[in-house]
């Protein structure tokens, strides 16, 4: 028989054992970004001592070493050479402008041959981001200003952050709404900042779709309703590069209100139509914006989408199909 010592000791060794711990449940994915607008910076506080005390000194050799202990100096962000992480480096893109043809034709005649790359545009990340509410709209509710920070990374490498919502008055249809700015980069943080204001941005408008190609970015601005609404403009495509941070050319204004499909990296695509209004399918010179061709469609643009060298294009009111030549 056990003694009552034995008996207790083996009762609290039980109880103190370590128990198996469940796994922690997913955490789900922000997509609203609240953090700095630095996320991979690292930040190190040296110690304060006299207010006369030197600024501390990082020792470059190691990026893991602390500041020295003869601080004082304010909060900062040590650069990517101090962490030892290589600098990004990025390239301008090639706007010099080549000799286009047409790039389409209607009819329905498969080009097996063709092999040009096409690249999509990511549709809506912004007003996905912000939901109705987006402050960047006219409504008929009144939009506070913006105040907060906004910012996505699309999976095309392109960070979009909302700097600022301020109020722009009235639209035609006299609902009030706001004037936005943004700011797009790498992801990787190469290049220059783009900041897009006013002189880019008509009020109650947002960026609607976004394709890149290396440093070639190309932008579509729309607003929802109709073009006499908007009489200081809108649903216009603007093309940026990414290295330098600056807008190569703008489009006309009721150019583009969906998807922005760039072809081969010199031909971009872009449709519009509302209601009783124009219903076009336009192909630009990437390079410089002119428009090369201009072809109508049955409806308001929906969807663009290919199948050996067909493109469809969707519409409320019917499709129409498209030859690819090039």
């Amino acid at each position: 028989m056990r003694s009552r010592l034995e008996f207790f000791t083996l009762t609290v060794l039980g109880a103190c054992s370590p128990s198996p711990k469940a796994a922690a449940p997913p955490q789900p994915q922000q997509s609203i970004t609240s953090a700095p607008p630095f996320p991979e910076a690292e930040f190190r506080e040296p110690r304060t001592t006299s207010p006369g005390a030197p600024l501390a000194t990082v020792d470059t050799s190691r990026p893991d070493a602390p500041p020295q202990d003869n601080s004082g100096a304010p909060l900062r962000m040590l650069t990517p050479e101090e962490r030892g992480v290589p600098a990004p480096t990025c390239t301008p893109a090639d706007w010099n402008p080549i000799a286009l043809g047409d790039l389409l034709r209607t009819g329905q005649r498969r080009n097996l041959s063709y092999s040009t790359s096409i690249v999509m545009g990511e549709g809506r990340p912004m007003t996905d981001l912000l939901g109705a509410g987006s402050p960047c709209d006219d409504s008929p509710q009144q939009r506070p200003r913006f105040r907060g920070f906004f910012m996505r990374t699309l999976v095309n490498g392109i960070t979009i952050r909302l700097l600022d919502a301020v109020p722009a008055g009235k639209s035609g249809r006299n609902w009030e709404g706001n004037q936005c700015s943004y700011e797009l980069r790498s992801a990787d943080r190469s290049g220059v900042p783009l900041v897009l204001g006013a002189d880019a941005i008509p009020p109650f408008t947002s960026i609607y779709s976004v394709v890149r190609q290396g440093s070639a970015a190309f932008i579509g601005v729309q607003f929802n309703g109709y073009a006499h609404e908007f009489p200081k403009g809108g649903c216009r495509v603007l093309a940026a590069d990414l290295c330098e941070g600056r807008i190569i050319w703008k489009s006309s204004d009721y150019t583009s209100n969906g998807d922005i499909v760039l072809i081969g990296n010199d031909y971009l695509l872009t449709g519009y139509g509302f209601t009783s209004e124009k219903r076009i399918i336009q192909v630009h010179d990437a390079h410089s914006g002119k428009v090369l061709q201009t072809l109508r469609i049955p409806g308001n643009p929906e969807a663009l989408t290919f199948s050996q060298g067909v493109l469809t294009v969707k519409t409320n009111h019917g499709d129409a199909s498209f030859e690819l030549l090039r």
